[in-house]
């Protein structure tokens, strides 16, 4: 069974804290993709979303 805690009622009964301010940075992680390649003059035709890759 699960237990509900109303969060407002426990927040009313507890003094306020006093919080200098300070500093914060946001991070975000956007995902990293990783391919590997077996023979470095080989590349694959396709990419993985079926586009067809730049001839350099």
């Amino acid at each position: 069974m699960a237990e509900v805690i109303r969060l407002q009622e426990r927040l009313d009964k507890m003094p306020r804290r006093h919080i200098e301010p300070c500093e914060a940075r946001i991070l975000l992680f956007t995902g990293i993709r990783y391919e590997r390649l077996t023979d470095e003059n080989r590349r694959p035709e396709t990419r993985s979303n079926g586009t067809k890759r730049k001839k350099h």
